[in-house]
């Protein structure tokens, strides 16, 4: 079924949608695995994305085709594309897509199959990666395996390769907050030797 901005303003003030992420891979193939809500407040129909990892943006969306819309930690837009969507944030060499939504909303049961699609199945990024974001002040920082990137507001970034299982839980620890559950030398050693690409 195909809705129109009109029509959801007529049927929910709350919806669920689900998106296809292509980031940094936008001619692929990509499943419906990553959910958004479609939330109307006063200035209009809003986009509320709280769980893209280091690109996430930190602030509610203006569903307003081609309007740039600055957060605190990068600038975004969305884009219409004859029934569907795009989210795209801006980066010093230009846009770079984010992921493709439709404002058909998703059930519970979609997102239960996409979660455990992308928690569990051997191909997937999450699965076969060591992926960990946080946001401190004004900048993003992302952890890929031995990559850790820190972008600041304006899209610029530095990323450092990590030398050692030391350096590497330090960063779990002390840049991403978190308690780990193996000692930094067990999760060293199981990290892949370069990144394995997101599905398929």
């Amino acid at each position: 079924m195909h809705y129109s901005i009109a029509c959801w303003r007529r049927s929910a003030c709350v919806a669920a949608l689900g998106a296809r992420v292509v980031w940094m891979t936008p001619g692929r193939a990509a499943p419906l695995t990553h959910r958004l809500t479609l939330v109307e407040l006063p200035e209009g129909p809003c986009l509320a994305d709280v769980g893209f990892g280091g690109q996430t943006p930190t602030a509610p969306l203006v569903l307003e085709p081609g309007l740039a819309q600055e957060t605190l930690h990068g600038t975004f837009r969305v884009l219409r594309e004859e029934a569907s969507f795009a989210t795209e944030l801006r980066l010093p060499g230009g846009w770079e897509r984010l992921y493709h939504f439709r404002l058909a909303p998703q059930s519970q049961a979609d997102f239960e199959m996409a979660n455990w699609f992308a928690a569990t199945h051997p191909r997937t990024r999450f699965v076969r990666n060591l992926v960990a974001a946080r946001i401190i002040g004004e900048e993003r920082c992302s952890l890929l395996n031995a990559a850790l990137t820190r972008r600041r507001p304006n899209g610029s970034a530095v990323t450092h390769q990590l030398r050692d299982a030391a350096e590497l839980g330090a960063v779990l620890e002390e840049v991403m907050g978190l308690d780990l559950p193996l000692p930094a030398a067990e999760i060293w050693a199981r990290l892949p030797t370069e990144s394995v690409p997101a599905w398929p």
